[in-house]
């Protein structure tokens, strides 16, 4: 895998003009010119909006799937380009909120900092310039294009697979900045995208900060002038300097004496947890979204969706306060008992699956037609899919459920921030492409982060993983049923085998990948 991965980024590296870029990413020039210069720009983005937590909204622009899935391509070659400083916390293998928190944690004085439109700020002449320079060195016509692919509207697109991996990049030279400034002024510097932290346990030199008798925080010239000169502005609704004596907050957690959640996420987490039990789920879920969720409240929404917020809520608080954290041991207790099958089953509960997995397999009866068989293994099979991927910690947003033939089962879950729709095949008669592209069809009607996943216990009909494979728009992952008999049998796990399918079909335009290559 490391030389497959090799020769892609040199490949990436030795990119000479456009059909050099398309070929890398699975297209012809003219399907590249296509996509960049001739798609309306409406339906080259999706523009939605989303309410902000602090107020206001935030439009996210998510691309078509023709060009998301260059991106996402262009994504990965870039995070193995891309070295990022120790004070750099966000979209980085290892980053998350809690690593930029926790360094932090203990100090005197936090002054939390926030650049004003961000990705907006990002322009295309900035984007272009960056691979203009070191260490890519690209001509004109490549650096252009590939700023095309990255930008809409003349800025990154908050929404798109590369706009996070470009901004990093961007940052570069304000991260080598401010790590020397906070050596000489001795305090501690972070970023988490837009969100910059510094810290300090004596106060802060006038040159970078004063806090007026009034209140008002004043920021120094000098980290001003930084910022500027890097060609960003800062927001002053958000620059906030707190105190020890003050809760101290970064990236939303709480760094006082020790990393934290908010109070508030346990008192609303309790709210959830004792409605529940009151009032049962249903009831639980409607106040939920009624009172607490208003942006995602959904009158049509799945029944299974209160419990994973429920669930959501509780892994979070977990791996802030600790799993062995007493509040966190008392709420997971309670949720247990309301709903066990949100937490992993005991180990022997994957052979049980696979005894199950067997039987089915097996399903034979001179009592029962062809028809009604095929509607008794669809019903369980139903039930060992939840119960498996429940196994392995991967959220089903809807529980698999057969229609009405009873034997195509359908379902969605959410694995690596994409949400994928599952179409899933137990039928001796092996399906063709149109039930693939069927798949697909949904796929893209469906867009914002969505993937698919189709799984077909005895196979495809002859030509379709290489038609599959031929199409433009890389979005369906294809599982048989010997993958699943490698899962249930435990020589391999799930969230690997999935990942490894999606790795395959982003680098390889592979939509088919064996479980057994992943056997030792």
């Amino acid at each position: 895998m490391e030389v497959e991965e090799n020769k892609i980024i040199k490949s990436f590296l030795t990119l000479q003009n456009r059909g050099d870029i398309a070929n890398l990413f699975g297209k012809t020039e003219e399907e590249l010119k296509f996509i960049l210069y001739h798609l309306p720009r409406k339906k080259r983005y999706t523009c939605f909006e989303i309410k902000k937590r602090s107020g206001g909204t935030r439009i996210i622009s998510s691309p078509t799937n023709s060009l998301k899935t260059i991106q996402r391509k262009l994504n990965f070659i870039l995070q193995r380009l891309y070295h990022p400083k120790h004070c750099v916390k966000g979209f980085i293998k290892g980053g998350s909120i809690m690593n930029n928190a926790r360094t932090h944690v203990k100090t005197k004085y936090i002054l939390n900092i926030d650049i004003a439109k961000f990705y907006d700020s990002i322009n295309f002449g900035r984007v272009r310039g960056l691979f203009l320079k070191s260490p890519f060195n690209f001509n004109n016509e490549v650096a252009t294009t590939i700023a095309q692919i990255c930008c809409n509207v003349n800025a990154l697109p908050q929404g798109a697979p590369t706009s996070p991996i470009i901004s990093n990049m961007i940052c570069s030279r304000l991260d080598s900045t401010l790590q020397p400034l906070a050596k000489v002024h001795s305090f501690f510097y972070t970023r988490y995208a837009d969100d910059i932290t510094l810290s300090t346990r004596v106060p802060f030199s006038k040159e970078i900060v004063d806090k007026k008798d009034t209140g008002e925080t004043i920021l120094g010239n000098q980290l001003i002038n930084i910022f500027t000169t890097n060609g960003f502005e800062l927001n002053p609704r958000k620059v906030r300097l707190l105190e020890e004596h003050h809760r101290q907050e970064v990236t939303g957690l709480v760094v006082n004496k020790k990393l934290n959640v908010r109070r508030t996420l346990v008192r609303q987490l309790r709210a959830m947890v004792h409605a529940w039990e009151k009032f049962g789920h249903s009831a639980a879920q409607e106040e939920f979204f009624k009172k607490y969720d208003r942006r995602t409240r959904n009158s049509h929404c799945s029944p299974l969706l209160f419990s994973w917020v429920v669930k959501g809520k509780l892994e979070f608080l977990g791996q802030v306060k600790g799993k062995d954290d007493k509040t966190y041991l008392n709420l997971r207790n309670k949720i247990k008992v309301l709903a066990p099958e949100l937490f992993k089953t005991p180990l022997d509960e994957l052979e049980k699956l696979y005894q199950q997995f067997i039987a089915l397999k097996q399903l034979k009866t001179v009592k029962l037609t062809v028809k009604k068989i095929e509607q008794q293994r669809g019903l369980e099979f139903q039930t060992l899919l939840t119960r498996l991927f429940a196994y392995c910690d991967i959220p089903v947003n809807n529980s698999f459920t057969r229609n009405k033939n009873g034997e195509q089962i359908d379902g969605a879950f959410k694995f690596d921030n994409f949400h994928f729709i599952t179409e899933c095949k137990w039928q001796k008669k092996k399906p063709g492409i149109r039930e693939v592209d069927s798949l697909s069809q949904k796929v893209r009607r469906s867009g914002k982060l969505t993937m698919g996943c189709f799984i077909s216990i005895n196979g495809w009909s002859q030509h379709v993983i290489g038609l599959v494979k031929q199409n433009s728009d890389k979005e369906v992952i294809l599982i048989d049923g010997k993958d699943l008999d490698l899962v249930l049998q435990g020589k391999i796990n799930l969230p690997s085998l999935l990942a490894k399918k999606v790795e395959k079909l982003n680098l390889e335009a592979e939509p088919f990948y064996s479980g057994k290559l992943m056997v030792k």
